[in-house]
């Protein structure tokens, strides 16, 4: 999780995740099935960040 937001008709979440086509789509699946079809996804860019490698 890389910060939320509330609305008063929504949340925002951001998510970071893998910058591949597969990680995205794993991503994008599990939030469907965690909110019944009810997310909209929309891509906000893209953030580098330090992560140790092991």
């Amino acid at each position: 999780m890389a910060g939320t937001s509330y609305g008063a008709r929504d949340t925002v979440l951001r998510l970071a995740v893998a910058d591949n086509a597969d990680a995205i789509a794993a991503a994008a699946e599990r939030l469907q099935v965690l909110t019944a079809g009810s997310v909209e996804l929309a891509p906000e860019g893209t953030e580098w960040v330090d992560a140790a490698l092991a």
